[in-house]
């Protein structure tokens, strides 16, 4: 298991299905992962498919006016 895609699974469980906002703020919440906001939005892009096989996380990426922003959202149990 790639520890990057587990610790970003383990955001969007539980409680909390939905998860949106930048790189930066991902991290915030992954204080474990050192690494800059674009090599996690690297592995993400990367990862997306595993991500949603693996966890049930479908995992969006778009550009807005304030930046880029990343959707993650559990889609299955």
């Amino acid at each position: 298991a790639d520890p990057i895609l587990e610790a970003v699974a383990k955001v969007v469980s539980g409680e909390q299905s939905l998860w949106s906002g930048t790189a930066s703020e991902l991290l915030q919440l992954l204080p474990d992962l050192d690494m800059q906001p674009n090599v996690l939005t690297r592995k993400l892009n990367i990862g997306a498919e595993q991500l949603f096989v693996n966890y049930g996380i479908r995992y969006m990426s778009n550009r807005e006016h304030s930046g880029r922003m990343i959707k993650l959202e559990f889609v299955k149990g």
